[in-house]
């Protein structure tokens, strides 16, 4: 069985195991009572402590979580004169809502297209069913501050059902909602 350098096993069984072999749950336990007021030891007290360690809550907490992996592929962008962008330099940026910083991906600039080519991967870990997920297009500028041309967001579950529904190979167009009024346009992905 694999070991960590601490000589504990990962998961519930191994530090069940190694709980129980270092007299934890037979009376041996060393130490004031993890419960005041129940005697020691038994089955159940060894069961107390294994739930109440890290490893349990990893492996729990592992058991929830999904991972998710996007695929974009490119863009198509409609954007009428009246929107005034001029040149457009497209990016794909993908975050996830409860924390846009720590989880943000990019792909890189397409320069002068109106219909990027981007094929890139991003991988999300440790998602629950109700997480929100914003993809958003973006105009680079060299000189200011980027701006926003469309965007979208779904729930993990969305992309759950949708999978089940047409497999986890089928491609997807994203219908994207404009940042300002003439700017049109879908996103290619696969999840």
């Amino acid at each position: 069985a694999h070991r960590t350098p601490r000589g504990c096993r990962f998961g519930l069984q191994g530090w069940a195991e190694d709980a129980l072999r270092r007299g934890a749950g037979r009376g041996g336990h060393r130490g004031p009572s993890p419960r005041p007021g129940r005697r020691r030891g038994g089955a159940m007290e060894g069961m107390m402590l294994a739930q109440s360690s890290p490893y349990w809550r990893w492996s729990r907490e592992m058991r929830t979580a999904m991972t998710l992996t996007l695929h974009v592929y490119e863009a198509n962008l409609r954007i009428e004169s009246s929107a005034g962008l001029g040149i457009v330099d497209a990016y794909a940026v993908v975050f996830l809502e409860r924390d846009r910083m720590g989880t943000k991906q990019k792909t890189s600039a397409v320069r002068k297209s109106l219909r990027p080519r981007w094929d890139n991967t991003f991988i999300f870990g440790g998602l629950e069913q109700s997480e929100t997920v914003r993809l958003e297009v973006k105009s680079y500028r060299s000189i200011g501050e980027n701006v926003l041309l469309a965007h979208q967001q779904f729930s993990v579950q969305d992309i759950v059902e949708l999978s089940a529904l047409h497999g986890s190979d089928q491609g997807f167009a994203l219908v994207l909602e404009g940042s300002r009024p003439g700017i049109t346009g879908e996103v290619y992905l696969r999840f």
